[in-house]
């Protein structure tokens, strides 16, 4: 008997809302932008999401529940270009709305054929770092793998950057959590000093073959959110609102070896959600240059954070690096550093990043990780509707 596993709800949201407030309902139409005729079995969904419906013969779409926020509205089917609408659903916003897409046939594209063994043997070797770095090598990504890899192709500049394309979407298979993902290739760039990636991914439920398997992924998606970079953040939103933007100085500031003997719990003058989710944060004037003698100051992340009119968003600013802390779980990645913790950096990049309270920030590449989120890759995500209380 095969069972199969319950999506998760927005249990993320339910601290931050009203219990009143509604979700969002979107229907729409999928055509033929030449003939008008509608296309049937387009996938329709919420980039990041495992929130989507399939077109029926009409071309008629609905998706339901859809939190406060916004959103990439992906349609896409076989033979036509994608398309993505960028939607905005509020608490105040009409309980439906409708998003129509017409579709523009994809002109034909085949991929170039390898044609010789050396050939051959460079994809390879190409598909093997494309990989490595795309799923990432945690233990998700060692039990996730692309059935369709024959569908990529890369370049490789003079300076040794390496840059993949998708001729169709990435059918990604994670076995560690669960999922199949449909994933939506728009850009990947390899350097010797950084990685670039972005698409939009649609996340379905795979099947169980046992009950045990089940509990097995419920146990690694928990444990992979769980001190990830979406965790921080989704915390850092609840937090403010829980203590009410409160801004009092942390006034504990200790010596950079300090941080070493501080493997269990740093007590601030009073407990907030910061530390019972297992972080703790601190202001770094130099994390990664060679001055011993700088402060890492223990910071109320409320100092970076500002409410805008949206009441699902916040702005995040931050000057110079936070240096964060967590002491709980280590899967999918080891501890670093032989602290018993793993230590992550963030550096804002550009302006003021809109960041939402499911843990998603809007510009993909406003916020600069380094330490154990910088190695959080396509495997290590889950859906935005993904609820570790549910």
């Amino acid at each position: 008997m095969n069972y199969l596993t319950i999506l998760s709800l927005f249990g993320l949201l339910q601290y931050t809302l009203p219990q009143s407030s509604p979700y969002q309902t979107i229907t729409g139409f999928v055509i033929d932008a030449e003939t008008g005729y509608p296309l049937e079995l387009a996938n329709v969904f919420l980039a990041n999401s495992s929130i989507g419906d399939v077109s029926d013969k009409d071309g008629y779409y609905e998706i339901r529940f859809i939190p406060p926020g916004k959103f990439d509205l992906v349609a896409s089917v076989i033979g036509y270009e994608i398309e993505i609408s960028e939607i905005t659903s509020t608490i105040s916003a009409p309980e439906k709305l409708t998003v129509n897409f017409n579709l523009v046939k994809k002109a034909i594209e085949l991929p170039e054929v390898i044609v010789t063994g050396r050939d051959k043997r460079i994809w390879k070797r190409r598909l093997a770092k494309f990989t490595r770095n795309f799923l990432g090598e945690s233990q998700n990504g060692k039990e996730s793998y692309i059935q369709n890899e024959n569908a990529l192709r890369f370049e490789v500049d003079e300076s040794g950057t390496l840059t993949a394309r998708a001729y169709e979407t990435l059918e990604i298979i994670n076995l560690s959590l669960g999922y199949n993902i449909h994933y939506i290739l728009d850009e990947f760039e390899l350097t010797s000093k950084h990685i670039r990636y972005s698409g939009s991914p649609h996340f379905t439920e795979l099947t169980a073959s046992s009950q045990r398997e089940l509990i097995e992924w419920k146990e690694n998606r928990e444990n992979t959110f769980k001190g990830s970079l979406r965790h921080f953040l989704t915390t850092i939103c609840d937090n403010y609102y829980q203590t009410q933007g409160d801004v009092k100085e942390r006034d504990k500031v200790f010596h950079w070896r300090n941080v070493i003997k501080h493997s269990v719990k740093v007590t601030y003058k009073d407990t907030t959600l910061i530390e019972k989710e297992g972080f703790f944060v601190l202001i770094v004037d130099d994390p990664f240059g060679n001055n011993q003698t700088a402060n890492r100051q223990l910071v109320n992340t409320n100092w970076f954070l500002t409410p805008s009119d949206n009441p699902a968003e916040m702005y995040l600013q931050i000057k110079g690096y936070l240096e964060v802390h967590y002491e709980k779980e280590s899967f999918p990645f080891r501890r670093s550093f032989g602290t018993g913790m793993q230590t992550s950096w963030i550096k804002v990049t550009t302006g003021s990043p809109v960041l939402d309270k499911l843990g998603r920030y809007y510009d993909k590449y406003s916020i600069k990780t380094s330490g154990t989120w910088a190695k959080e890759r396509v495997a290590d995500m889950l859906p935005f509707d993904y609820s570790i209380n549910n």
